[in-house]
Protein backbone atom coordinates (compact mmCIF):
# COMPACT_ATOMS: atom_id res chain seq x y z
CA UNK A 1 0.00 0.00 0.00
CA UNK A 2 1.34 3.43 -0.91
CA UNK A 3 1.91 5.90 1.89
CA UNK A 4 0.71 8.86 -0.16
CA UNK A 5 -1.92 9.16 -2.85
CA UNK A 6 0.23 11.99 -4.21
CA UNK A 7 3.55 13.58 -3.38
CA UNK A 8 2.76 16.97 -1.86
CA UNK A 9 6.01 18.63 -2.92
CA UNK A 10 8.54 17.46 -5.45
CA UNK A 11 11.98 17.03 -3.96
CA UNK A 12 15.06 18.03 -5.95
CA UNK A 13 17.40 15.25 -7.03
CA UNK A 14 20.29 16.97 -5.25
CA UNK A 15 19.63 18.71 -1.96
CA UNK A 16 21.38 22.05 -1.85
CA UNK A 17 19.77 23.56 1.23
CA UNK A 18 17.08 22.89 3.77
CA UNK A 19 13.39 23.08 3.05
CA UNK A 20 11.40 25.90 4.60
CA UNK A 21 7.89 24.77 3.69
CA UNK A 22 5.67 23.35 6.47
CA UNK A 23 2.76 21.11 5.68
CA UNK A 24 0.21 18.78 7.28
CA UNK A 25 -0.44 15.92 4.87
CA UNK A 26 -3.20 13.31 5.04
CA UNK A 27 -1.95 9.90 3.92
CA UNK A 28 -4.06 7.50 1.89
CA UNK A 29 -4.20 5.26 5.00
CA UNK A 30 -5.95 8.04 6.95
CA UNK A 31 -2.98 9.08 9.08
CA UNK A 32 -1.70 12.64 9.33
CA UNK A 33 1.94 13.42 8.63
CA UNK A 34 3.53 16.68 9.76
CA UNK A 35 6.35 17.92 7.55
CA UNK A 36 8.26 20.48 9.61
CA UNK A 37 11.74 21.44 8.47
CA UNK A 38 14.28 21.70 11.24
CA UNK A 39 12.18 19.72 13.70
CA UNK A 40 13.98 16.51 14.63
CA UNK A 41 11.56 15.10 17.18
CA UNK A 42 8.40 15.78 19.09
CA UNK A 43 8.05 15.14 22.79
CA UNK A 44 5.24 15.13 25.28
CA UNK A 45 5.03 17.86 27.83
CA UNK A 46 3.25 18.35 31.09
CA UNK A 47 1.94 21.76 32.01
CA UNK A 48 0.46 23.43 35.02
CA UNK A 49 0.52 22.10 38.53
CA UNK A 50 1.00 18.61 39.86
CA UNK A 51 -2.73 17.79 39.73
CA UNK A 52 -2.92 18.81 36.08
CA UNK A 53 0.21 16.74 35.28
CA UNK A 54 -1.38 13.68 36.87
CA UNK A 55 -4.57 14.28 34.85
CA UNK A 56 -2.60 14.59 31.60
CA UNK A 57 -0.68 11.38 32.34
CA UNK A 58 -3.89 9.56 33.18
CA UNK A 59 -5.61 10.85 30.02
CA UNK A 60 -2.72 9.80 27.79
CA UNK A 61 -2.47 6.34 29.34
CA UNK A 62 -6.26 5.88 29.06
CA UNK A 63 -5.56 5.11 25.41
CA UNK A 64 -4.33 1.75 26.70
CA UNK A 65 -7.42 0.92 28.74
CA UNK A 66 -6.97 -2.84 28.20
CA UNK A 67 -3.44 -2.72 29.60
CA UNK A 68 -4.50 -0.50 32.51
CA UNK A 69 -7.25 -2.99 33.39
CA UNK A 70 -4.74 -5.85 33.42
CA UNK A 71 -2.29 -3.76 35.47
CA UNK A 72 -4.92 -3.26 38.19
CA UNK A 73 -5.01 -7.04 38.57
CA UNK A 74 -1.27 -7.38 39.19
CA UNK A 75 -0.19 -8.96 42.44
CA UNK A 76 1.82 -5.92 43.57
CA UNK A 77 0.79 -2.25 43.26
CA UNK A 78 4.32 -1.20 42.27
CA UNK A 79 4.58 -3.84 39.53
CA UNK A 80 6.79 -2.63 36.66
CA UNK A 81 5.18 -5.11 34.25
CA UNK A 82 8.54 -6.43 33.06
CA UNK A 83 9.48 -9.55 34.98
CA UNK A 84 7.64 -9.12 38.28
CA UNK A 85 5.96 -12.07 39.96
CA UNK A 86 2.19 -12.06 39.58
CA UNK A 87 2.17 -9.60 36.67
CA UNK A 88 -1.08 -9.88 34.72
CA UNK A 89 0.39 -8.06 31.71
CA UNK A 90 3.24 -10.56 31.41
CA UNK A 91 0.76 -13.41 31.83
CA UNK A 92 -1.44 -12.01 29.02
CA UNK A 93 1.63 -11.61 26.79
CA UNK A 94 2.76 -15.19 27.36
CA UNK A 95 -0.75 -16.50 26.68
CA UNK A 96 -0.97 -14.47 23.45
CA UNK A 97 -3.91 -12.38 24.67
CA UNK A 98 -2.02 -9.09 24.36
CA UNK A 99 -0.03 -7.69 21.43
CA UNK A 100 3.65 -7.15 22.39
CA UNK A 101 3.80 -4.06 20.14
CA UNK A 102 0.96 -2.49 22.09
CA UNK A 103 2.77 -3.12 25.38
CA UNK A 104 5.94 -1.56 23.93
CA UNK A 105 3.91 1.51 22.94
CA UNK A 106 2.38 1.68 26.42
CA UNK A 107 5.80 1.50 28.08
CA UNK A 108 7.21 4.09 25.71
CA UNK A 109 4.38 6.52 26.42
CA UNK A 110 4.64 5.95 30.17
CA UNK A 111 8.40 6.60 29.98
CA UNK A 112 7.84 9.82 27.97
CA UNK A 113 5.27 11.03 30.49
CA UNK A 114 7.64 10.34 33.39
CA UNK A 115 10.45 12.25 31.66
CA UNK A 116 8.11 15.17 30.90
CA UNK A 117 6.97 15.28 34.52
CA UNK A 118 10.59 15.31 35.76
CA UNK A 119 11.46 18.07 33.30
CA UNK A 120 8.53 20.19 34.47
CA UNK A 121 9.43 19.58 38.12
CA UNK A 122 13.00 20.76 37.54
CA UNK A 123 12.00 23.74 35.42
CA UNK A 124 11.03 26.01 38.31
CA UNK A 125 13.87 24.99 40.60
CA UNK A 126 17.24 26.68 40.56
CA UNK A 127 20.23 24.59 41.45
CA UNK A 128 21.73 26.03 44.68
CA UNK A 129 25.25 25.53 43.32
CA UNK A 130 24.42 27.41 40.14
CA UNK A 131 22.85 30.22 42.17
CA UNK A 132 25.96 30.49 44.35
CA UNK A 133 28.23 30.58 41.30
CA UNK A 134 26.06 33.26 39.66
CA UNK A 135 26.25 35.46 42.77
CA UNK A 136 30.00 34.97 43.05
CA UNK A 137 30.52 36.01 39.42
CA UNK A 138 28.37 39.10 39.92
CA UNK A 139 30.34 39.98 43.04
CA UNK A 140 33.65 39.50 41.19
CA UNK A 141 32.49 41.75 38.34
CA UNK A 142 31.41 44.47 40.77
CA UNK A 143 34.73 44.28 42.60
CA UNK A 144 36.58 44.57 39.28
CA UNK A 145 34.55 47.66 38.36
CA UNK A 146 35.29 49.22 41.77
CA UNK A 147 39.00 48.65 41.25
CA UNK A 148 38.86 50.23 37.78
CA UNK A 149 37.00 53.27 39.17
CA UNK A 150 39.58 53.55 41.92
CA UNK A 151 42.40 53.54 39.35
CA UNK A 152 40.59 56.15 37.24
CA UNK A 153 40.18 58.43 40.27
CA UNK A 154 43.90 58.25 41.09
Amino acid sequence: MALFAYLPQSAPAIRVGATTHRELVATSAGALLIDTPGMREFALWAGGGQDEEADQSKDALDTFEDIAELARGCRFQNCRHIADAGCKIQQALSEGELDPGRVRSYRSLARELAIAAQREKKRGQMNPDADTKRRAKRSDRREGKRQLRGMADD
